[in-house]
Parts: structure tokens; sequence; C-alpha cells
């Protein structure tokens, strides 16, 4: 299945990019696409347990099964003052 990955704020800029396509198979989770595109960035995967995910705009668990054609936001905590 073929699913968009979107990042936001300073996820965004560590990734270096704003959006990646990922070839997945059947039966992935939103957490999983996470893992894999964090899998090459180090200070990445050590803001896995604080990330947000949110599908075809809908935040979702980290559990929550894909389909063809979804897209995955990874949004990391806002802060302001």
């Amino acid at each position: 299945m073929k699913v968009s990955v979107l990042f936001f704020a300073s996820f965004r800029e560590l990734m270096n990019t704003d959006q990646v396509e990922l070839n997945l198979p059947e039966s992935f989770t939103a957490g999983e696409v996470l893992d894999r595109v964090c899998t090459n960035e180090v200070r990445a995967m050590s803001w896995r347990r604080i990330m947000k995910l949110a599908v075809n705009d809908c935040y979702v668990a980290h559990d929550t099964p894909l389909k063809d054609g979804d897209v995955v936001a990874i949004i990391p905590p806002i802060a302001g003052g």
C-alpha cells in the first residue's frame, strides 16, 4: 500500500523535508510509519514517544491500522508563549 507522510514544525526541520511517500506492506500501523521514518535519524527516535499522529486529519493512537492512500501526519509537541 502507498501512504503519504507529512512532517510539521521542528520535526520537518529535523527530517529536512515536509513530506515523503512510502510503499508499505498491508497491516502497517501509524506508529510503525513513525518508526520507519525515524530509523535513519537518531534524534528523531528519541522524540518518538512524544509525537502525535493523525491519519486523514484525525488524531489517532500509534496502533491505528492504515489503508492504501492514507495521509499520516507526524506532529511534534508545540510550545509557545
